[in-house]
């Protein structure tokens, strides 16, 4: 991902760059830093292309706010987009030495939340910067004054906002919990969290991230690198604005695992925030151009798979090994598939057999696999899969390919049924994602082929899109006798952040109402690009959780597809670690169960 790639805010029209400057260094934050040196680095955020800076009035008492509008007053405006914090007013009586600032000046923040108070801030703001507007306004740190937040910090952005004073209201803390209750108490366009989706801390995962998708509030992450802790970890650096020496250990420990790979610490810690779709920006501060350039080299840096991916460094809750693990979706081929010609495809683009899934079911210890048609639509393939299937233990099932409007469906089912190996045929698929008749799913001999597949004791797997969801269900429920099973999760556009993410939860959600459905954790990655990591999919599993639960859910690798983008036990891994939080039973449901009560497996320990 570039830094200067532009991406709208929530429903607004205001657009911020990947990579964000925050403004806070420029003002003296912990050291002194100069006239001369904040506007250099300023420029060479500037000469750089990055476009979004945040500001604060607390940043150096209004120091930040006047050197970056000392720069920022000769840029054309409309090209960039900057962003101030009201909550707190700067008032006469200034001291030598201010908590955090290392540059004195003639101001003193005050806190004052109140309707009149914000808009004086907004004036006020507006004057240091000699600027006539700034694009979003933050509520800077109602930590303790959430009810004056809501009274009167919000309805003034809001009516600023309405008047086209500014562009998105948001509000920007060091926590995620009353960023949650502010999401619910208005109608916010963005929020800024601070230090709690890193490397060392991802707390704003639990509620805040799921939350901001469901409503399309886009996140703004600061504090990628904890204070310094993530840039630089040593005894003295800054976790939260503070000393911290209990955290040093974990920041070298994923350190070392960087390290391995011969990747900087501080590129997989500015990173790691987009990762999750709720994520718009990363906003990271510098105090020189040579941070600033630091920043952006370190965001653009090509990080292999292997690292960032497995949350290295974070203990994982309800972990232990499974005693049985089935993978519920795995493929082989031949290099002449028609579909493998498609661009892109090279990687995988060669024969795949027995003999090189063999060793890494093994290696996974993975106790049995279920082998799924593979797209080349002819009944040879089934019954080559078939036969393998009868001399490999370790197949325990197959979905076989048939036509949904085969005439002879009964017939071609009870001819599988005969074959070397048919005992383990356990389910039916046919390629409908390619097909483009939106109504195809409603067709009278296609609900009856369903039924027919049901009536056969057979599994249908759905391998469909997201747009193709709706229909997917309406046959769900036309056909209660089949029970239907939804591979990679109906392939969420996961690319497309959080307009994607809502589409995909609201599709899905009618076909998880369906009883006779359960789903796969699998194909994610693929779906996600070569830059996924865990958090990335971590959003997808947990809704498939909520919306399914732990009994209707089973896991696939789909090797070798995924190895488009993951190695087969980095792909298994990064479901296993979306996982991490549930119950020993919870996770050996879906690591092995779901998948042999609906496939009817015989799989032994």
């Amino acid at each position: 991902m570039k830094a200067t790639e532009k991406v709208r805010l929530g429903r607004t029209e205001v657009e911020v760059t990947r990579l964000g400057f925050g403004l806070a260094p420029i003002g003296g934050l912990f050291t002194a830093v100069g006239d001369e040196v904040a506007r250099a680095t300023v420029e060479a955020a500037w000469n750089l292309g990055l476009r979004y800076f945040d500001t604060a009035p607390l940043y150096g008492g209004g120091l930040s706010e006047r050197r970056a509008g000392a720069v920022l007053s000769g840029k054309p405006r409309e090209e960039f987009t900057l962003s101030t914090k009201v909550g707190r007013l700067l008032v006469p009586g200034g001291v030598a030495e201010q908590e955090f600032w290392a540059e004195p000046s003639e101001l003193t923040p005050v806190f004052d939340f109140s309707y009149d108070g914000v808009l004086r801030s907004h004036a006020e703001s507006l004057q240091r910067l000699g600027l006539d507007r700034v694009d979003i306004a933050h509520i800077h740190d109602p930590d303790h004054h959430f009810d004056e937040a809501v009274s009167g910090a919000y309805p003034a952005l809001a009516d600023l906002r309405a008047r086209g004073d500014i562009g998105a209201v948001s509000a920007g803390m060091n926590q995620a919990e009353m960023l949650v209750d502010l999401a619910r108490a208005g109608d916010f366009d963005c929020f800024m969290l601070a230090g709690r989706y890193t490397l060392l801390d991802q707390s704003g995962s639990a509620e805040l991230l799921p939350l901001c998708l469901e409503r399309g509030i886009s996140v703004l992450a600061a504090g990628a690198y904890n204070s310094g802790l993530l840039a630089d970890p040593k005894p003295g650096a800054h976790y939260d604005y503070a000393r911290e020496r209990t955290l040093i250990e974990r920041a070298l420990a994923i350190q070392a695992v960087c390290e391995r790979h011969s990747v900087p610490l501080r590129a997989a810690a500015i990173q790691f925030p987009l990762g999750h779709p709720a994520v718009a920006s990363v906003v990271v501060g510098a105090r020189d151009p040579e941070q600033i350039t630091d920043n952006l080299e370190m965001f653009e840096w090509e990080i292999p798979g292997a690292v960032g991916r497995s949350e290295e460094g974070r203990p994982a809750a309800g972990g232990g090994a499974h005693t049985v693990i089935v993978d519920a979706h795995h493929h082989l081929w031949t290099a002449d598939y028609p579909w493998l010609a498609a661009p892109g495809l090279a990687a995988i683009r060669r024969d795949y057999t027995v003999a090189d899934l063999t060793p890494r079911l093994a290696a996974a210890g993975v106790t049995a696999g279920v082998l799924v048609e593979a797209g080349r639509c002819d009944v040879a393939e089934t019954a080559e899969f078939l036969a393998l299937a009868a001399a490999t233990a370790h197949i325990a099932g197959v979905v076989g390919w048939a036509s949904l409007t085969d005439p002879d469906l009964p017939a071609t089912l009870a001819g599988y049924r005969d074959l070397p190996g048919g005992a383990k045929l356990v389910g039916i698929r046919d390629q409908v994602q390619g097909v483009d008749d939106p109504a195809f799913l409603a067709r009278v001999d296609v609900r009856a082929a369903l039924a027919t597949i049901g009536a056969a004791g057979l599994t249908y797997d759905l391998i469909v899109r997201v747009g193709q969801l709706a229909a997917s269900a309406a046959a769900a429920r036309a056909t209660p006798g089949t029970t239907f099973v939804l591979d990679h999760l109906g392939k969420p556009r996961i690319g497309a952040g959080a307009e994607g993410f809502a589409e995909w939860r609201a599709a899905v959600a009618g076909l998880a109402a369906c009883g006779n459905v359960v789903a796969k954790l699998s194909g994610l990655l693929t779906e996600a690009g070569p830059r996924w990591n865990v958090s990335t999919i971590r959003p997808y599993v947990d809704t498939a959780l909520d919306l399914f639960g732990p009994e209707r859910l089973m896991v696939g690798s789909d090797w070798p597809v995924c190895e488009l983008v993951a190695s087969y036990p980095a792909a298994l891994e990064a479901i296993d670690n979306c996982l991490s939080e549930l119950s020993a039973g919870e996770r050996t449901a879906i690591a092995a169960g779901t998948a042999i009560r609906t496939y009817r497996l015989e799989v032994g320990s």
